[in-house]
């Protein structure tokens, strides 16, 4: 089995080695209407390596991982809510540092970083650009504190990209999340990565669907969504 540790890989945000085990890549068309508040996703295609029969696997990935907004005052992880460092009591929690300036897709943005005030609190540290004008975000990245201690969670990191269209409109495309779960809580122990990478594009908007749309439930399951070949991967990468 000496083989198998050959194909280590460094995490660049904890410096740990760590062996991939299941690989999950999918690909879906959302739809969404901000006047009626309704959100559908169609699956078009998923593909996984490292097990055959995982779905059970998948929607335990899917569990780890809550949907979050960088601009909402609180973030919610595991029961836990962190203060976000975009949040309007920030202030009170982060001390936040200018570092730098430059031009970001025409557009110019301010570099800040930002760390906690306080120890043992619900907390990031990072930095972010954010556009001069404007004030939305054109990236950001948050580490939570090693003192938050959130059990058997060893590390927490997010990346986001936005791409800011307008004074008004600015849209993700990048959004990258990830946790070092524990197997036990010695600080050596050995745990499990879930990492998720998630594309943003093809953006479309104008195009009202009908709120009957929204309300229908599709059932069916159509293996071959779920066995795709192994230029599916590839397919993904040249439509992002």
């Amino acid at each position: 089995m000496e083989f198998v540790f050959e194909q280590v890989d460094t995490s660049r945000v904890t410096g740990k080695t760590y062996l991939p085990m299941f690989i999950n890549e999918a690909s879906s068309e959302v739809y969404g209407d901000n006047v009626i508040k309704e959100k559908r996703e169609i699956l078009k295609g998923n593909k996984n390596s490292g097990f055959s029969n995982n779905q059970i696997i998948i929607d335990f990935i899917d569990d780890l991982y809550s949907e979050y907004d960088v601009y909402e005052n609180y973030l919610k992880f595991f029961d836990k809510s962190f203060t976000s460092p975009l949040s309007r009591t920030g202030i009170q929690v982060y001390n936040y540092v200018l570092a730098d300036s430059s031009f970001i897709d025409n557009k110019w943005c301010y570099n800040i970083i930002y760390y906690p005030r306080r120890k043992n609190e619900l907390t990031f540290k990072g930095d972010f650009w954010v556009a001069d004008t404007t004030y939305a975000i054109k990236n950001i990245n948050l580490q939570a504190s090693k003192s938050a201690n959130i059990n058997w969670v060893k590390e927490i990191y997010i990346e986001q990209e936005f791409e800011v269209l307008n004074d008004s409109v600015f849209l993700i495309k990048r959004d990258y999340f990830m946790s070092d779960f524990a197997i036990n809580k010695k600080e050596k122990s050995k745990g499990i990565y879930g990492k998720r990478t998630t594309l943003y594009n093809n953006y479309q908007f104008d195009k009202v669907k009908d709120p009957k749309f929204y309300k229908e439930k599709v059932y069916s399951f159509d293996e071959d969504l779920y066995n795709q070949d192994d230029a599916f991967g590839k397919r993904i990468e040249w439509s992002s």
